[in-house]
């Protein structure tokens, strides 16, 4: 069977012809590419071990080694341990993890019994401290968390009882999804939406037939996740959402702490001897800080730390003066953000996506912006042009252009639903 030489395309008569020819003629750059490609197998089979691999955690906090460091933080003992009352309404407790996991408690001491009566109260502090909680970061991951103590007929008890035992008392909770909150994002609109979810919830805990009433709210919890969540870092897959859009994006699948790195080589014509997605395929020393790509453009990542944060693609920009970049997110099937907006769109620009999960970020590279985010707007066919800024659709490039000279970088909406507060 004939075989094409990866270096240069020459087609060879048989296996054994093309290791010769490889041997002859690229020799050096052969046996970099085996080094590559075993350096790329062990790390992959590192990130799964791993992944695999379950640890024991000891929280400062309770001095004691937990099973599952994120049920305990939850724990109604770890936080009776770290409570710390901020005024005579909310209440914060710290989690182990150096204080990068908080979660405000605010009391209901009116003892208001419905649920959308109680969040109507709460509007005000719990937008106060998202806001307090985003400052000075570009995001944050929270949800919120409505306890009730529920009461329901005990139907077991026989004979003479007390009141109390006529009755069987439990605490349940109602939580809402864990989302982002960016700068550029509505809080009122945020909150209402994690309020909507939890009234939801509430009311179809009811409604199954499990004959438990509320008996009194007991609190609501905002717990924020304020770890450095914006550095990109091992391959996430693709959202089945996102990889349906057929050459929107490209996932580069590295198990290194470097998919800016490999974001920046691709975007910028590396040649693929393979699977574009894979890291094998591209001749390159993705661990140097200076890079040249066949194209003889030179990508400088000099006094850079991997995996790569937001705030550091400032100074990528500064080192390489001919690049600009922007990141946006991808939150409920819909692109969002940006996250980064780079201050002036140069020859070279390249868009990225921020996937993430519970564990990990990773970048993604923009292949096509139009076809990315068109159906957000409309179900015609057409190219459209976006402003980066505020995420607005125009079929027109010229109106698109006159735009963004004017754009203040924020979308104004009328609202369109009636809000529980």
């Amino acid at each position: 069977m004939k075989k094409h030489c990866m270096f240069c395309d020459v087609l060879c008569e048989s296996v054994n012809d093309l290791e010769l020819h490889l041997e002859n003629h690229h020799g050096d750059e052969h046996v970099m590419k085996q080094n590559r490609d075993q350096q790329q197998e062990k790390l992959k089979q590192q990130h799964e071990n791993k992944s695999a691999v379950k640890v024991e955690k000891f929280c400062g906090d309770c001095d004691k080694i937990v099973n599952n460091i994120r049920s305990h933080v939850r724990s109604e003992e770890h936080r009776s341990t770290v409570r710390k009352n901020l005024d005579s309404d909310i209440k914060i407790v710290k989690s182990a993890f150096n204080k990068n996991i908080l979660s405000y408690e605010i009391q209901n001491n009116k003892d208001i019994l419905y649920p959308i009566d109680f969040l109507n109260a709460s509007k005000e502090l719990i937008i106060k401290t998202l806001k307090n909680e985003l400052n000075g970061k570009t995001l944050i991951k929270f949800n919120m968390e409505l306890q009730g103590l529920y009461v329901k007929p005990n139907n077991e008890k026989d004979g003479p009882s007390t009141s109390k035992e006529l009755t069987i008392e439990n605490i349940f909770n109602h939580i809402s999804k864990t989302t982002l909150l960016t700068l550029g994002d509505d809080l009122e609109e945020v909150v209402f939406n994690h309020c909507v979810e939890i009234i939801a919830k509430s009311e179809e805990f009811q409604e199954r037939g499990s004959n438990w009433a509320l008996e009194k709210l007991l609190k609501l919890d905002i717990n924020v996740l304020r770890a450095n969540l914006t550095r990109g870092s091992h391959y996430i897959p693709t959202p089945k959402s996102l990889s349906n859009k057929k050459g929107a994006c490209l996932n580069i699948k590295n198990y290194d702490d470097f998919c800016f790195k490999w974001c920046m080589v691709v975007a910028l014509g590396e040649t693929a001897y393979g699977d574009p997605s894979i890291t094998s395929s591209y001749n390159v020393d993705i661990h140097q800080d200076v890079i040249i790509l066949q194209s003889g453009i030179s990508l400088n990542f000099e006094q850079l730390n991997f995996p790569l944060g937001l705030k550091y693609i400032k100074k990528f920009e500064m080192n390489n003066p001919e690049i600009s970049v922007n990141v946006f997110g991808y939150e409920n099937k819909s692109v969002v953000g940006p996250y980064y907006l780079t201050k002036e769109t140069k020859s070279n620009h390249i868009n990225l996506i921020l996937l993430h999960n519970e564990e990990n970020f990773h970048y993604i590279l923009v292949m096509d912006m139009s076809c990315l985010m068109r159906s957000q707007f409309t179900s015609h066919k057409e190219k459209g042009y976006f402003c980066f800024g505020c995420l607005q659709c125009f079929h027109d490039e010229n109106k698109c252009m006159t735009h963004k000279k004017q754009c203040g970088k924020v979308v104004c909406a009328l609202p369109n639903k009636k809000k529980p507060y």
